[in-house]
């Protein structure tokens, strides 16, 4: 029994860890808040062919890198709307198909295409995959503290259920008698009992 109850600490407490350390790498996630960070910001953007990483709260300067001359270029978002001066100060595009996106914000993230055509009908697309770090919150500090707290509580409960079963099993080798639940014992005021003892009285 001894080694039962070690066995099922041992058990709840690889479970315990294993749920701290998911905890953890979800409180970096949120706190980081990015899908993808690569490298290092040697400036407040980073660019590829094929996705972008910026900072929040910054700028961020998305080229439609198409080949050949295209005059007309038109940008949409990922959710299929048309970006251009008149949807706001927000999104402009001074020059050369070039979309300018002040002041990011998380909920910015996503796909930017656009569409470029030219003077003999040929359509262009390009997409840009826009990314957003976020590195300013206490959120990853809280969960940590909040996980470090039930990890505690966790194993006072564990060690103390531990004790207990020890000591409940050497009071039961000490005193046996004391450990008859109340329930087992006879009482001698049971309805028949009580019968008899009232039909001598009468006789």
């Amino acid at each position: 029994k001894r080694r039962n109850s070690s066995l099922d600490m041992s058990l709840r407490l690889s479970h315990t860890v294993l749920l701290l350390l998911l905890l953890l790498r979800t409180a970096e996630g949120g706190h980081n808040r990015s899908e993808v960070v690569t490298g290092a910001w040697n400036a407040s953007v980073q660019e590829s062919s094929s996705h972008m990483v910026v900072k929040e709260g910054s700028s961020a300067l998305i080229q439609c890198n198409v080949t050949g001359v295209h005059g007309d270029v038109k940008w949409f978002n990922s959710r299929g709307a048309l970006l251009d001066e008149e949807a706001g100060e927000k999104w402009q595009i001074p020059e050369k198909g070039i979309l300018n996106i002040t002041a990011v914000s998380f909920e910015d993230r996503g796909r930017y295409t656009c569409v470029a055509s030219s003077g003999a009908g040929v359509t262009t697309n390009y997409t840009v995959t826009l990314r957003v770090a976020y590195t300013d919150s206490g959120l990853g500090l809280y969960f940590v503290i909040v996980c470090l707290a039930a990890f505690a509580v966790t194993m006072v409960l564990n060690v103390a259920r531990l004790f207990g079963k020890l000591f409940w099993k050497n009071e039961k080798k000490k005193n046996p008698l004391k450990t008859i639940p109340c329930a087992l014992t006879p009482s001698p005021w049971k309805r028949g009992e009580v019968k008899a003892f009232e039909n001598a009285d009468s006789k």
